[in-house]
């Protein structure tokens, strides 16, 4: 996880079926269970959006978005986020339409949510310790021991945490949050992502709509595809289908993930912490933990 460096790890499914007449319904009883004494209030686009700030300041940040079923509000992180504020400093938004936010007369798409999310990032992103980072450009900051060569381009928002390392020709896009220790490598590409601390994507990767947990590193010319080839919603295939809602989503990597030189993640990839990928593959769905991964048809157990 990152330490001290303000971060954002974003987990959410947007499903907008029958969402707003039904929030606007269950308005009075939410308000009603939710607890005000950590609430406040974001300002966005002449909506208030509902928030709640929990654990202690100067803890890694941890932004948590609910699903977007009906009903669904940032009090279903009720039962954990005790546990979490105990590590982060926690952030836990209504999403506009939802829980204790405005609900506008208005048409609910995924990029209004992407919208206004980026906007609290910002707002997250302008608390950052002047000592220890430099605001370079509009809405990067970049950690005044982090290693940026001069051919690299970053777009913001953008967090470059201590110690990060961004080679010749790295294209970060946008929406970026980068860890501390972490390698991003020469001409690899960089979109809507969470690299945790020491994540190493170093040569000729493109990672887009993705998560990568700590210490997972990506073999050179390995990438996350994030659409697919029919342009249809991208479901995450295991045990269980989940919907996400979205037409662009890459892959979740747990802790420790290796991935072999050359492999395609297909969208809605999820590898479990300390599982290994074969070279040359191409995944989909969900890989379990301490696995290794040498074909769809051969997922085995890891020695210890």
């Amino acid at each position: 996880m990152f330490k001290s460096v303000k971060k954002v790890a974003i987990t959410t499914t947007l499903m907008l079926t029958g969402m707003k007449l039904f929030n606007v319904y269950t308005e009075q009883t939410l308000t009603s269970v939710t607890p005000s004494s950590n609430d406040k209030i974001f300002l966005w686009k002449e909506m208030k959006i509902n928030y709640a700030e929990k654990g202690t300041p100067g803890r890694p940040a941890l932004l948590l978005l609910h699903n977007l079923d009906p009903a669904s509000s940032k009090e279903e992180w009720n039962r954990i986020d005790h546990i979490l504020s105990q590590h982060f400093h926690i952030y836990e938004l209504d999403l506009p339409g939802c829980g204790k936010s405005d609900k506008p007369n208005i048409i609910y798409i995924n990029y209004m949510y992407v919208q206004m999310i980026g906007d609290f990032i910002k707002k997250l992103g302008a608390a950052l310790s002047e000592e220890e980072y430099e605001k370079v450009g509009e809405d990067v900051w970049i950690a005044k021991s982090a290693n940026v060569f001069p051919s690299a381009y970053i777009h913001g928002p953008a967090i470059i945490g201590k110690g990060a390392e961004v080679r010749h020709c790295a294209f970060i896009r946008g929406n970026a949050l980068v860890g501390e220790g972490a390698v991003v490598g020469n001409s690899t590409e960089l979109k809507n992502v969470v690299l945790f601390n020491k994540v190493q994507v170093p040569h000729y990767n493109y990672v887009g709509d993705s998560i990568l947990g700590y210490k997972a590193h990506m073999g050179a010319g390995s990438i996350t595809s994030n659409v697919k080839s029919d342009k249809t919603l991208v479901v995450v295939k295991g045990d269980t289908e989940i919907e996400t809602g979205r037409k662009k989503f890459g892959a979740v990597l747990g802790d420790h993930v290796e991935v072999g030189c050359n492999s395609v993640l297909n969208p809605g990839t999820v590898v479990g912490r300390e599982s290994h990928i074969y070279p040359v593959s191409s995944v989909r769905g969900v890989v379990p933990e301490k696995s290794i991964y040498k074909d769809a048809e051969r997922i085995v157990p890891a020695h210890e």
